[in-house]
């Protein structure tokens, strides 16, 4: 929050990436600062990039944020920028709609009204008593935006494990009372197998989300069977779309429809496309997904002609992923 308030554009990477893959990030988006754990340092040393460590270094060669924060304690005022809406906010690494990992544009518009959708989508009314679980990577769109910036600004409760463990996870679920579980596919089939076996009390839980991959219409029917008290809503999304575009809000609709990832969440329009004739088709029609909404991405990086075969000349986002 305080890299954008300053705008600054952030740029995330995944721990696990080499440090050729962090090498070439850090050319391709012209970083100028990187915040890092320790153990992931030298990877960016070869970078020649200045480096903030989130902890405490030993040889006190280094800047940690807890030490920046104690130098600035006496005059924490942030310097004035002023930030437009269609200026970048963030570049986040895709594979996207054609395979290759390309740096996604988006600008504090796209990520405001995402923002603005979270509180629709989380349904904050009276959820101030809700208690989130966090294994999402956050250097991903989902948990960059529904944890690392979302939830954080409706002001409720997240519970965060740095690396996800699956008997870990239902323990903490159990000491926090985590009512709100977002997941994805490999997880709720983790819990559809091992539910007999599971020792803790999952009782608190409400609501599990699911995205970032297709839910098997069984699996979800396998889970709902298993845990009748939780309600199990699916979601679909790109980071070229900031994160979101369909949505169950309401578990009685998904479920009457167990094979569909969601309705269209507000302000989002959608179009499904003939890939051959490039018409629009009629419903039950298999096609290309077409998107448009404020929360469509700029433009990838450096890559205009990537760009245009992407998003089209009114504005609409060619997903690359068929569907009906």
């Amino acid at each position: 929050l305080a890299v954008l308030s300053v705008g600054a554009v952030l740029t995330t990477a995944n721990p696990i990436n080499t440090e050729s893959e962090i090498a070439k990030q850090v050319h391709d988006s012209g970083a100028k600062l990187a915040i890092s754990t320790l153990e992931d340092l030298h990877k960016l040393v070869p970078t020649g990039i200045p480096t903030i460590l989130t902890s405490r270094p030993f040889d006190g060669n280094m800047l940690s944020i807890e030490e920046l924060i104690e130098d600035c304690y006496g005059s924490p005022q942030l310097p004035q920028v002023p930030v437009a809406q269609s200026d970048t906010a963030a570049i986040l690494y895709s594979s996207g709609t054609t395979g290759r990992s390309k740096g996604v544009l988006l600008t504090h518009a796209n990520i405001i009204s995402i923002m603005r959708l979270l509180f629709w989508q989380v349904d904050v009314s009276g959820s101030q008593d809700d208690v989130f679980f966090a294994f999402i990577p956050m250097f991903h769109i989902y948990g960059m935006i529904f944890f690392g910036l979302g939830l954080l600004c409706i002001g409720i409760t997240t519970v965060l494990m740095q690396k996800y463990d699956f008997q870990a996870m239902l323990v903490a679920i159990q000491k926090y009372k985590v009512n709100n579980l977002p997941a994805v596919p490999p997880v709720i089939l983790a819990l559809v197998k091992h539910s007999s076996k599971v020792k803790c009390d999952l009782s608190s839980l409400k609501r599990v989300g699911s995205g970032a991959a297709p839910l098997s219409k069984e699996v979800a029917q396998e889970f709902r069977r298993m845990f009748p008290w939780v309600e199990l809503r699916q979601g679909y999304g790109l980071t070229e779309s900031s994160g979101g575009a369909a949505f169950f809000a309401s578990d009685k609709d998904a479920k009457a429809h167990p094979d569909s990832c969601g309705k269209l969440i507000p302000t989002f329009c959608a179009k499904v496309i003939d890939i051959e004739t490039g018409k629009p088709l009629p419903p039950r029609k298999e096609g290309e997904l077409w998107f448009k909404s404020p929360t469509i991405m700029k433009e990838y990086l450096g890559n205009m002609e990537e760009t245009s075969a992407t998003i089209d000349s009114e504005g609409w986002l060619r997903t690359g992923d068929l569907g009906y």
